[in-house]
Formats: structure tokens, C-alpha cells, sequence
């Protein structure tokens, strides 16, 4: 029996739905749509025999630093045959930089004591959202991080609000699209909620006894919190948006949609033609994603980082970052004071006062919107030259909360690698963060150790081993938080298996971020770039030289999209960019390579479908991406996501850039399109742009990590 990985075009995918089809009693509804997408993304394993028949499958998602299994499913001519086992051990070796792998099984299933005998622990249960009422213990499998999984429910869950119509459908219990919405795993990272006006929906059934059990059926979901005031405020906004009301219906779907935003969720899924059609306006109006059932649950990862990071509802705030001063202590208390946690406002105070004062402060930002609104606030300490502490990071409650946090967990990476020395630890040891914050701080390489999140920081480009040797160096100089070393270590180690996939190897590099692996295999390329746009993506230095600057919110953004000619067609993700930023009368330092990233993702399709997938990261605006498109909205262009990007303080001149690829390629083509490099191209072109020489490894020249407004 062998276990492999599939993608979109593999002949095991035809008898792989059927199978899940076929035992659908279990797994629940899946759209064929949505096991398509995941084989594209390699995220179902296969079992097969020597005949290369199917045996079995594991399809999973993942999401703030964890795999949550969707789906198990074993041929029944090969129960009891370690199928299974064979599967989940596959998934446990390819996602250890992962915190764990996660999943729900009913009690009544026969599958339920399946799982304690492969390590996993049952955290917690609860009642399952179908007609029929289940319950669900939750499975967890720790990866041997420096502690254990919370034994609570995640804070971090992101809200959907369901529109009265798919509320009934779950209730029909029909296989219909909404179906899939009552699958087991989407209760990870969802939380299905109502509104106040469904009440209303229900009364509105001639029968009685519907009335009735429309209403029983209701009160299994928990009801969205909302301001009377706030919802008559947004639906007057709405109606800026929405067509002419035609019936009673009409009036209730902008009240549903009003009490969902007033109640801080993030989606709303609803089968409503006239609403889905206008979700554009919507999400640019009230800041709200409306989606049908089925592309909630075909694109959930996409979806999930929707909800978790929107500079877009930042865009508009103009956004400024300034220095903390005393006279703010008093505010800060009011807006940033963890009631939930039992934080006293005078220990608050008195605590930020005195860390304030200490010399050892290197930075202290607060966040604020054009109203001089405090939005967050990060206090940064060097201990010592290779020791960074954080003993305050918050952020205020909202539906912008996770957005914020992840800029300014990037924002305290990256003083750390500018102030720091070219190995350093960030210690991060506020004990009143919250979900969201988390989820933020693990998305960005941190890792939890007790009343601590920790992040290991190192500068430069070098093979596996040295690296590891660097951290363990590290560890023993200092001797804090040693359990999250040696996993670093761990990972940083498995590295150097030639088995290793590209997804692994650039989630360690996010471990020890700028740092970058070489024998990797990663597909890197260069890419020109506008000036205009490079300013705004991700270059202080360009847009320093301008008027205006860059847009506040994309300055301080982790995450960003860039779109271009959907030819030629070398891009691949995951991947590197190295950004050649072409030739600009207005710019000085243009003609060169001045920056590198993470390509998360490269998509080739319609111009408006790409701007409406994509629209979250809020730098392109409509007219931008049609221009791209040559004017045609349903004109093929190309977007990819990229992120972790990292500056250069020495960049690559036109000259330069032009002799290395001569050494490496032999040839100086134009660079007016993308062209795919070899590593050893890229390790020179690095070295070049970081330490300004393309001799030598390891510790290399401090980057050019700069804060926008700071």
C-alpha cells in the first residue's frame, strides 16, 4: 500500500468522490467543486494498492497554524486493514511545523474510539448542528510544541450569519447547497449565528405547527449581539446600495444584514440572488462578505483569511502610527483595559507608566484612524542586543481586530530585525491577549511557550544545518524558552529531506523569518514592477520620494496581491519574488531589485472575478484591475498573493542584476516580464541585495526593515 498525494488532474479523483458519495452518511454533504479545489491545493491523501486502486483518502484544510481533518474515509473491502492509520500517520509527518492536527467525530460513530488509539486526546464535545441532535467530541493531536492545545474552545472563530432561507434549509434537512454547512469541521473556525429578525421570518409561515418547529430548530444557534441604533444607521446606508424594496422580504433582508454587521460578523450566507448580486457594494459599504452556501464552504480557507486579515476596511481610515507618549496612559486604559480577563485599570496604568520609563524601551507605537481613534498599541524592550520583550500588544475589539493584529505582530518582527543583531529573540509577555491576537502572533512564526509567545529571528541565507546550529547557539547563550528552540531546531533539521514539500520548508522559514533555506528547490522568479505600485506594496523608499507616500494601511500590510498579463505563464506558488522595480523618470533607485517575498498564490482568470476575490487587500481599485484587463471585465489576466516581504538595504542595480544572470544563466534578458531564475541565481541575487557582496553565507547585513508613519 503506498500514500500519495493528489492533485486536480489525477485519475483517483473521479472514485475518490464516489467513495465519499457512497458513505456521505458519515462524512456528511461535500461539493464536488470543493473536493476539486482541495486536490489543487494538495490537500487530500490517498491510499492505494499495487494496482494503484483506491483504498481510502484524508482530505484537510489548514488554518491559523493547525490541520483540521474534513474527511477519513476507507474503502469497506479494506477495513481493519491500518488504511487509516497509514493515512493519519501521513498527515501527522507532513504537518509537524504545524501546533497540531484537529477533527470532530460524532459518539455514535464507529469511528469515535478510532482516534484515541492514534494519539489523539479528546479536548471537549458538543451538540452538532443537523436535524438530528449528535454529539461531537473534539480530537486533538499535539506536535510536541512547548504546550499543549487550550482545552477550550478557540476565541478566535469567525462569525456567519445565516439568512432565514438557509436556515430553513438545514432545518428540511434536503440535500440541497446549504447542506454542507452542517459538516462536522466547519465547527473548527465557524461559528453559524442569527439574527434577532429571523423571529419575524418564522412568523410569517401560515402553518402553526411550522411556525413551531421553525422555532425550536432556531434556538440551537446562538443569536448575534446588535446596537438598535447602529442597525438603523446601516440600514439607511443600505439602502444606498440595495435595489428599490418590492416586498415585505426586501425590508427584512437589510435588517438581517444590519444586525450582522452591528453584531461584528464577518460573513452572510444567503441563497438570495438580489442580495449575492449586489455583494460588492455591500462589502464596500458595511464591510460585510455576502456568500452563497456552497462558496462558503468550496473556498473556507480563502474565506477564513479574508475574515483574519482586510487592510481594505483600513484604506479608508487613513491610518497613522505615532509614539506612545504619558500623556496617552490614561486613554490607553480605557480602550485597551481587559474587562473579560479581570485586568484592573489602575495596575494597567501603573504597569505601562513604569515600562515607559525604563531605557531599555526601543519602540512604542499606537495606531490611529483620522478621528485620532486608538486602534492598537505594541511596547517593544531591548533586553539586550539579542533579547526583544513585548510586554504590551493590543488591539481594540471589532471586526478589525485580527487585521490590526497581524500588522503590528509584523511591525514587532521587523524592529527586531532592524535594531536587533543578525540572531535575536522576541519574547512577547502580555498575559491578556486574546483570540485573535493569537491567532496573529502564530501566523507570523511565533510559538506559544506558557505565559509567553515567542520568535526566533535570524538575518540571512544558508543551508539548513548552519541555521539550526545558529539557533541552538543562540538557546544555549541565552537559556530562555529552550522547548521552543529545539523545535525550531527540529523543523529547521527536517529541512534537509529530499521528500520535504515547498509548503513545509517556506511555513519553518516563517519560524525564523528573514531568514531564508537554501537546498530548498523553491521555484523563484523575478518580476517587474512599476515604481507607482512597488511604493505602495511595499517600498518606503519610493514613496518617501513622493508627495502623497504610500497608502497608510498597505504600508504597515503583511499580505498584498499584485495583477498583471495573464502571459507568460512561469509563475508558481508556492514560491520566492525577487522585485525588479523598473525604470521611473520620478524615482530615484528605480532600475533595480529592491525587495524579496513569499508567493502564497498565483490565479489566472476573469478581471472582475479576480478583483472580488482579491478586493480585501485593498490596494487595486476596480478601475486599476479593468485597465489590466485592457478594459474587458471578463478579459483573463493574472493575480498572485505574496507576503513576508523583506527590503533590501543594498539594492541591485540594473548593471548588477544584469552581470549575475550572465554568471548564472548566461544571458541578460530584459526583465519586462517574469522570468524563473535558479536557486543559485537567487542565493546571489540575495546576498547581493541584503549584505551588498555575493560571498559567504550565514550572518549576513541587517535588512532594510522600515515602518511606514513611524
Amino acid at each position: 500500500m503506498k500514500i500519495k498525494t493528489i492533485d486536480e488532474n489525477s485519475s483517483l479523483l473521479k472514485p475518490l468522490i464516489k467513495l465519499g458519495d457512497k458513505n456521505r452518511r458519515y462524512l456528511g454533504f461535500f461539493p464536488r467543486e470543493a473536493f476539486v479545489r482541495s486536490a489543487s491545493e494538495g490537500l487530500i491523501l490517498c491510499a492505494v494498492d499495487d494496482m494503484d486502486q483506491l483504498c481510502g483518502y484524508l482530505l484537510y484544510y489548514v488554518a491559523r497554524g493547525r490541520a483540521v481533518i474534513q474527511q477519513l474515509c476507507v474503502d469497506s473491502r479494506m477495513i481493519r486493514k491500518g488504511v487509516g492509520r497509514a493515512l493519519v500517520d501521513r498527515l501527522k509527518n507532513t504537518t509537524t511545523h504545524l501546533d497540531g492536527i484537529l477533527l470532530h467525530c460524532c459518539r455514535d460513530f464507529p469511528s469515535h474510539q478510532f482516534w484515541p488509539q492514534l494519539g489523539f486526546v479528546a479536548v471537549g464535545e458538543k451538540l452538532g448542528r443537523g436535524g438530528r441532535q449528535t454529539v461531537l467530541t473534539r480530537y486533538w493531536y499535539d506536535h510536541g510544541h512547548p504546550t499543549l492545545f487550550s482545552r477550550s474552545e478557540d476565541e478566535s472563530k469567525v462569525a456567519a450569519v445565516l439568512d432565514a432561507n438557509v436556515l430553513f434549509d438545514l432545518q428540511n434537512g434536503t440535500e440541497n447547497e446549504s447542506a454542507a454547512l452542517l459538516a462536522d469541521w466547519l465547527n473548527e473556525n465557524v461559528e453559524l449565528k442569527i439574527t434577532n429578525e429571523v423571529w419575524n421570518e418564522i412568523d410569517r409561515q401560515p402553518a402553526i405547527e411550522e411556525r413551531k418547529s421553525r422555532r425550536e430548530f432556531a434556538q440551537r444557534f446562538q443569536i448575534v449581539e446588535d446596537s438598535p441604533v447602529e442597525v438603523e444607521r446601516i440600514i439607511t446606508r443600505l439602502r444606498q446600495v440595495l435595489p428599490k424594496r418590492k416586498k415585505r422580504s426586501d425590508e427584512s433582508d437589510r435588517r438581517q444584514l444590519a444586525m450582522a454587521v452591528s453584531g461584528d460578523a464577518e460573513f452572510f450566507i444567503t441563497r438570495d440572488q438580489a442580495l449575492y448580486g449586489c455583494a460588492d457594494k455591500i462589502f464596500q459599504h458595511i464591510g460585510i462578505t455576502v456568500a452563497h452556501p456552497a462558496e462558503f464552504v468550496l473556498r473556507i480557507d480563502e474565506l477564513l483569511r479574508r475574515a483574519d486579515y482586510q487592510p481594505l476596511r483600513l484604506s479608508g481610515s487613513d491610518v497613522k502610527v505615532r509614539r506612545v507618549g504619558a500623556e496617552d496612559v490614561h486613554i490607553l486604559s480605557d480602550v485597551f483595559l481587559s474587562h473579560s480577563r479581570g485586568e484592573k485599570k489602575s495596575l494597567f496604568e501603573n504597569r505601562l507608566r513604569s515600562v515607559l520609563a525604563q531605557r531599555q524601551v526601543s519602540s512604542s507605537l499606537l495606531v490611529e484612524d483620522a478621528g485620532n481613534n486608538k486602534l492598537g498599541f505594541v511596547v517593544i524592550c531591548q533586553e539586550s542586543p539579542e533579547i526583544f520583550t513585548v510586554p504590551f500588544f493590543r488591539v481594540k475589539k471589532g471586526t478589525l481586530a485580527p487585521t490590526l493584529a497581524r500588522n503590528m505582530a509584523m511591525l514587532i518582527v521587523k524592529q527586531a530585525c532592524s535594531d536587533g543583531s543578525t540572531s535575536s529573540v522576541t519574547i512577547l509577555i502580555d498575559p491578556h491577549l486574546d483570540g485573535s491576537m493569537s491567532a496573529a502572533l502564530q501566523e507570523l512564526g511565533f510559538s506559544n511557550s506558557g505565559d509567553a509567545w515567542v520568535k526566533v529571528n535570524l538575518l540571512g541565507i544558508d543551508d539548513p544545518k548552519r541555521i539550526a546550529a545558529r539557533i541552538k547557539s543562540l538557546s544555549l547563550k541565552h537559556r530562555v524558552h529552550v522547548t521552543v528552540f529545539d523545535h525550531v531546531v527540529r523543523i529547521v533539521q527536517a529541512c534537509a529531506y529530499k521528500d520535504v514539500s515547498h509548503r513545509f520548508i517556506l511555513n519553518v522559514e516563517r519560524k525564523i523569518w528573514p531568514a531564508k533555506l537554501t537546498g530548498s528547490g523553491l521555484p523563484t522568479f523575478i518580476v517587474p514592477i512599476q515604481p507607482r505600485w512597488a511604493m505602495h506594496l511595499f517600498d518606503e523608499e519610493l514613496a518617501n520620494q513622493t508627495l502623497f507616500g504610500a497608502v497608510a494601511a498597505t504600508a504597515l500590510a503583511c499580505e498584498n496581491v499584485y495583477y498583471r498579463s495573464k502571459d507568460p505563464k512561469v509563475l508558481e506558488a508556492p514560491g520566492r519574488v525577487l522585485w525588479y522595480v523598473s525604470e521611473g523618470k520620478h524615482y530615484e533607485g528605480s532600475k533595480s531589485i529592491r525587495a524579496c517575498s513569499v508567493l502564497h498564490e498565483v490565479v489566472v482568470g476573469k478581471a472582475k472575478e479576480l478583483y472580488q476575490r482579491f478586493r480585501r487587500l485593498g490596494i487595486y481599485g476596480w478601475s486599476h484591475v479593468r485597465t489590466t484587463a485592457k478594459g474587458n471585465a471578463r478579459g483573463e489576466i493574472m493575480a498572485f498573493r505574496f507576503g513576508l516581504t523583506e527590503t533590501f538595504s543594498h539594492p541591485i542595480s540594473w548593471r548588477d542584476t544584469q552581470a549575475i544572470l550572465r554568471a548564472h544563466l548566461g544571458t541578460e534578458p530584459p526583465l519586462s516580464t517574469p522570468l524563473k531564475i535558479s536557486e543559485e541565481c537567487f542565493e546571489a541575487m540575495y546576498m547581493r541585495g541584503t549584505s551588498g557582496s555575493n560571498e559567504g553565507h550565514a550572518e549576513l547585513g541587517k535588512p532594510s526593515i522600515t515602518h511606514s508613519n513611524v
